[in-house]
């Protein structure tokens, strides 16, 4: 394979990296442009443990499991951040007035 073969295997290499990012990025936008988008998202966030403490008291297996859930998590709000910051702030709120509407339809639980 001669150097101009290489260079055109990375060029195209590089470009199916940025158009796989691209989609990537479109995909993140087009689920977090929807209300139930968002919601869904926040609920997998929550279910990953992003919002609360990963450690278990006296069992380290479940904490490094719970480590390992938050982390994936994690990753996955860092990236809602970079591609889309202004839903995943729409998404914050959203989250937040849901919570205030619970506490006002269901005041003793």
């Amino acid at each position: 394979m001669s150097d101009e073969d290489d260079s055109k295997a990375s060029e195209t290499r590089d470009d199916v990296l940025a158009l796989a990012r691209r989609q990537r990025a479109l995909d993140m936008r087009s689920v977090m442009e929807t209300p139930h988008g968002r919601r869904f998202v926040w609920r997998y966030l929550n279910e990953m443990g992003v919002f609360g403490a990963a450690y278990a008291p006296g069992d380290a297996l479940a904490t490094a499991y719970n480590e390992g859930r938050r982390g994936a998590g994690l990753s996955l709000q860092a990236e809602l951040k970079r591609l889309c910051a202004s839903h995943f702030v729409r998404m914050h709120a959203e989250a937040n007035a849901q919570v205030e509407l619970d506490a006002l339809l269901m005041p003793d639980e």
